[in-house]
């Protein structure tokens, strides 16, 4: 049960927060 929900909170971080970091990353690294 608790890693479903920490898979499941994992998924929507990475949906929310990673393409959010991953684009802030990527434009400090183009810059």
């Amino acid at each position: 049960m608790a890693e479903v929900s920490v898979s499941k909170k994992s998924m929507e971080s990475t949906r929310g927060g990673e393409s959010t970091r991953n684009r802030g990353e990527g434009v400090l690294a183009f810059s």
